[in-house]
């Protein structure tokens, strides 16, 4: 016979399963509320009538965050302002974007930069842009009258120097015409420490690097594997100078130090830092909604965010929130020496 004891001690775990089932169904009844309310939302927006596939193909550092994000962004904007057109991006290398073109399979547009433009230039097909974009950007790509490419962000090129180390240097011109004259000796307690004349990151400028002998020949200059690795060896103090792009510059003015510690020399003289867009589809009804999609990112309201994104604005757009990054944009847009596609 159940004592006292056992009865008092089943009606609390009984108590205690009740309030537990109670908890569960309530949640259940929290989710299936905030579900039917997402799925109600839903379908009071646009739905998706038809995919458009992008390949984004990273040849060189953006700024502030990833080309594929702000390419996500603007597909995002345009699903919701359009027709339910969906823009689908893929962050791919350029190996596997060659491979796949061996083995017949294409985007309906691409992303890219210039060491891609041997292997692709067969593939595009004309574009429906204005011909205004082809008086404002330097780098778009013609055959004939047809626009086949047109850059829809750009980087460029800085050289960054150490204003302590600056002051023992005796230098005339610009930095630049100096990179390979700033290293020193730095005076320790127990020895004297070379302090090299520059430094850069193989990924993203060995291309300009190669136009000035000084550069890659100098035994004061320090090479690289990655622009990173360039950046913390010239901010940890071992040299003068930074041959760098505005992804360093994203980095240095975000410093708290930058200004009292770091010149920063915007390069004027060349620039290869092109993000490309074209369509690869041959078919005319893909092609309308690839062209909207580029229009999209071509227009005033995606290129007014190239200050947040860390980037320059190939169409001369200055309507940043970002008085630091006009002043940039307005030099980016004087740049002499554009090798396009």
């Amino acid at each position: 016979m159940m004592n006292n004891k056992t009865f008092f001690v089943n009606k609390i775990f009984s108590l205690i399963c009740l309030m537990i089932l109670v908890m569960i169904l309530s949640n259940v009844g929290v989710l299936s509320f905030l579900f039917l309310s997402f799925k109600n939302k839903a379908k009071d927006g646009p739905k998706v009538s038809r995919v458009i596939e992008v390949w984004n193909v990273d040849s060189f550092d953006a700024g502030n965050y990833s080309k594929t994000t702000f390419l996500e962004k603007a597909a995002s904007k345009l699903f919701v302002a359009n027709t339910g057109l969906c823009i689908v991006v893929k962050n791919i290398t350029k190996e596997a974007c060659v491979y796949n073109f061996s083995t017949g399979l294409y985007p309906d547009m691409i992303s890219y930069s210039h060491d891609l433009k041997d292997d692709i230039k067969s593939l595009l097909q004309p574009m429906s842009l204005s011909a205004d974009i082809v008086s404002i950007d330097k780098s778009v790509y013609m055959q004939g009258n047809d626009i086949l490419a047109a850059s829809w962000c750009a980087g460029a090129y800085f050289i960054f120097g150490n204003k302590t180390y600056l002051e023992k240097v005796s230098m005339t011109g610009d930095l630049l015409s100096n990179i390979s004259n700033c290293s020193i000796d730095k005076k320790t307690k127990n020895k004297s420490i070379k302090i090299y004349s520059a430094v850069y990151g193989i990924n993203g400028i060995e291309d300009y690097a190669k136009l000035t002998t000084q550069v890659s020949e100098s035994s004061n200059v320090v090479k690289k594997q990655s622009g990173y690795d360039a950046y913390t060896y010239f901010t940890s103090g071992a040299s003068t100078l930074l041959f760098g792009t505005q992804r360093d510059l994203v980095r240095i003015i975000a410093r708290q130090d930058y200004a009292s510690n770091y010149m920063i020399e915007f390069e004027s003289s060349y620039n290869n830092l092109y993000q490309y867009i074209s369509i690869l589809t041959e078919d005319l009804d893909r092609q309308l909604d690839c062209n909207d999609y580029i229009k999209y990112l071509l227009s005033d309201g995606m290129q007014s965010m190239m200050d947040k994104f860390g980037m320059f604005s190939p169409t001369g757009c200055m309507s940043y929130e970002n008085l630091q990054w006009i002043n940039y944009q307005k030099l980016f847009n004087k740049i002499s020496n554009v090798e396009a596609f």
